[in-house]
């Protein structure tokens, strides 16, 4: 499994374990991360706010801190 994928599927269990979210409105997409930015891929949090109920901010952290969690080679 690529990385890519392996952030995608993790990112789908936090939306079900974080936010009870078990349909999101498309399956996590991730983008290159602009070259001004560190990283490599970009999660947009903004079309599933509506799944966790929360501001842009807090989605992204919940979701940054569950994905760090269950992937430990992410930093």
């Amino acid at each position: 499994m690529s990385l890519e994928q392996q952030l995608a599927t993790t990112i789908q269990y936090a939306f079900a374990e974080l936010f009870g979210a078990t349909e999101l409105p498309a399956p996590p997409a991730l983008e290159p991360t602009k070259k001004e930015f560190t990283g490599d891929y970009t999660f947009v949090v903004f079309p599933y706010l509506k799944a966790s109920k929360k501001n842009p901010e807090q989605t992204a952290q919940e979701i940054g801190a569950y994905v760090q969690q269950k992937l430990e080679f992410i930093t």
